[in-house]
């Protein structure tokens, strides 16, 4: 069964391989290095997602500076795990968590290509920055409200969906 759980060093070479393998179309090249030292010292919560003990995700949220609010901040999930349920189960992971944190208001900044999965989680474009994270890749700025979510003090179970 899948599993999420906190980010530590050692899942750093793991992370890297996922963004790799999202390079392109997900992700610029010049992201990786970013990423990289995200990876040295994350701010804010930082999670990793596990099938049969080999990482396969990983994403987190930083809370900012504006009153209950919070960004996601680099979720990845590898390729071949697409579809699953994973990305759908990390999302609402860190939606109950940052609602149980207060948090009202989840932003994230997102490429073209990702941003549906967002619209289809109930997220709203807010603005779009044409080549924003690259040539080609639009940076689409998006807010989710939690105002009325009912999220459960327990965190939602993972379960992995058979690939189809």
């Amino acid at each position: 069964n899948p599993t999420i759980r906190p980010y530590s060093l050692g899942d750093k070479a793991s992370c890297l391989r996922i963004i790799d393998a999202n390079t392109p179309p997900y992700c610029a090249p010049n992201e990786a290095s970013f990423f990289a030292q995200f990876l040295d010292r994350p701010s804010g919560s930082y999670f990793v997602v596990e099938v049969e003990n080999v990482v396969v995700g990983c994403g987190g949220w930083e809370l900012l500076e504006a009153p209950d609010s919070a960004a996601l901040n680099w979720g990845l999930l590898d390729p071949t795990m697409h579809r699953r349920g994973l990305g759908t189960a990390l999302l609402e992971y860190r939606l109950a968590a940052l609602a149980n944190l207060g948090v009202r208001t989840v932003k994230i900044s997102t490429s073209r290509l990702v941003s549906e999965f967002f619209r289809k989680a109930g997220f709203s474009e807010t603005q779009v920055i044409p080549d924003g994270h690259g040539p080609e890749l639009d940076d689409v700025k998006m807010e989710l409200s939690l105002e009325g979510r009912n999220c459960e003090r327990d965190q939602p179970s993972v379960t992995l969906l058979e690939e189809k």
